[in-house]
């Protein structure tokens, strides 16, 4: 028997010379595009990453507004013997009572600290620590242990500024330093700048509601 062998023309006969170039020039295009692409959601991540830091350091100072603006104007005895608001505030720290309700500690006036750390690299931290607060230390009792929260890291450029309530005939001036004894500040201004590329500078204002009539 005898087999007719089948013509090899046509599709058997494997890609034609145009189809190879033209799966070249696909291929190049594809190429050439990518490193496009790369950067464009290298750029997507950064931006959702930005958006991350500011929603978590939004919420974090949360805490801090929080508790600030019921800052009270509780008296104690200052280091020479005279009755003085505990409150002190400098433009890099500051020091006030408040109550706070805990599930894990005792509830009632705590004494916070609010402030910048500096940290291993070089940069700063915001932190925020609390203890019980004592209007008259007993020195027969241990000292109140310190609590410490960590809100915001990698910052720079962090400040603080106190605002009076200021009088009929002159308008209140911003403060770097907060002297007076027998009151609070009417605004506290938080101010930093994020450690990282493209990140604008972020400023806060706190009122402080329980303030004494000044």
């Amino acid at each position: 028997m005898i087999r007719e062998h089948g013509d090899a023309t046509g599709h058997d006969a494997g890609f034609s010379l145009l189809e190879v170039l033209v799966s070249l020039v696909l291929i190049a295009l594809i190429v050439c595009m990518m490193p496009g692409t790369v950067r464009l959601a290298h750029r997507a991540l950064q931006i959702a990453d930005g958006l991350e830091r500011i929603s978590s350091d939004a919420a974090a100072l949360d805490l801090v507004e929080r508790r600030l603006s019921e800052a009270m104007p509780i008296y104690e005895h200052s280091a020479d013997g005279l009755l003085a608001v505990a409150f002190k505030g400098d433009a890099h720290s500051l020091t006030f009572v408040a109550p706070m309700v805990t599930e894990t500690a005792e509830s009632g006036l705590y004494l916070f600290a609010f402030g910048a750390l500096p940290t291993a690299d070089n940069n700063e931290a915001i932190a925020l620590s609390w203890q019980p607060f004592r209007a008259k230390p007993d020195p027969r009792e241990r000292p109140p242990s310190v609590e410490q929260r960590i809100l915001v890291r990698r910052i720079r450029d962090f400040s603080l500024r106190y605002l009076g309530a200021g009088s009929p005939d002159k308008d209140a001036d911003w403060l770097d330093t907060w002297k007076q004894s027998d009151g609070l500040p009417t605004l506290i201004e938080i101010n930093y700048s994020p450690d990282h590329a493209g990140a604008p500078s972020r400023s806060r204002r706190v009122e402080l509601h329980l303030r004494a009539k000044q």
